[in-house]
C-alpha cells in the first residue's frame, strides 16, 4: 500500500527496489539529521522515502543504515530506527535527526516548562497511542473511591515521553484544566487533543505542582 503519491519514475524505482533489493544493508551518505521522512510503502518489502535538505530523495528499506542508526521497521506513517540507546520512532513529515519536540525554556521557579511540538508528532500520538504508552508505565491513583491521578512509575530513557518532560514519579492531575477526577470529561478532552493548538498537562512532582505547556506548530 502506497502512503504518498510518488512521481511515476520514482514509483517504478521504488517497486524495482522492493523486488530486487540486495540482501546486504546499505549505508546512506547523507547525514541522517538532514533527512525528512516523506513517504512509505508497506507490504512484503516495505520501503521509506526520505528527502534531504537539498531536495534530493532516497529510497531506503529495512536494514539500511542512517549513520549509527539502523531501520528496523517501516509502517504506514512512520519508520523505526534502532540505535545503541534503543528504538527511535520517526513520524511522517518529521526530520530523522529530530524528535519533533523543542523545549522553549522554563520559568525561574521551575514550576512551568514550555515546549513546541510538531503537528505531525501530535497526530502520530493520537493515531498510535499504544506505541507512545509503551514509553511510560502508568498506574491509577484512587482516593476516597474516585480516580485522582495517573502516577508514572517509569519513563523510558531517551523516549519522546521523556523529551516531552515526563519524569519517573510524576503524577498526572489534569489536562487542559480538566482534572482526572472527572473521568468522562477528562477522556473527552484527551480524545480531542489532536486538533488542539495548546496543551497543558498539570502534574505533581516531588510534592510540587508542575505545568507542562505545549504549543503545537
Amino acid at each position: 500500500m502506497m502512503h504518498k503519491t510518488l512521481p511515476g519514475t520514482l514509483l517504478m524505482l521504488a517497486l524495482l527496489f522492493a523486488v530486487g533489493q540486495a540482501s546486504a544493508a546499505r549505508q546512506t551518505a547523507t547525514p541522517y539529521h538532514e533527512l525528512t521522512l516523506v513517504g512509505t510503502m508497506t507490504g512484503q518489502f516495505p520501503i521509506a522515502l526520505v528527502r534531504a535538505a537539498d531536495g534530493s530523495e532516497q529510497i531506503l528499506g529495512v536494514g539500511d543504515r542512517l549513520g549509527d542508526l539502523r531501520i528496523s521497521t517501516i509502517d504506514a506513517r512512520s519508520m523505526t530506527l534502532q540505535g545503541e540507546d534503543g528504538p527511535h520512532r520517526v513520524s511522517m513529515g518529521t526530520r530523522v535527526g529530530t524528535s519533533g519536540i523543542h523545549q522553549a525554556g522554563s520559568e525561574a521557579n521551575g514550576h512551568e516548562q514550555r515546549y513546541t511540538i510538531s503537528r505531525a508528532l501530535l497526530r502520530d500520538i493520537a493515531e498510535n497511542p499504544h506505541v507512545w504508552l509503551s514509553d511510560v508505565s502508568l498506574r491509577l491513583e484512587v482516593r476516597d473511591g474516585y480516580l485522582a491521578g495517573y502516577p508514572i512509575q517509569s519513563v523510558r530513557k531517551n523516549s519522546r515521553a521523556a523529551m516531552l518532560g515526563l519524569r519517573d514519579g510524576d503524577v498526572i492531575r489534569a489536562v487542559n484544566g480538566v482534572p482526572v477526577r472527572q473521568p468522562y470529561l477528562f477522556a473527552d478532552t484527551v480524545n480531542n487533543l489532536g486538533e488542539a493548538g495548546q496543551i497543558t498537562i498539570e502534574l505533581e512532582r516531588a510534592e510540587a505542582l508542575i505545568s507542562l505547556h505545549y504549543t503545537i506548530q
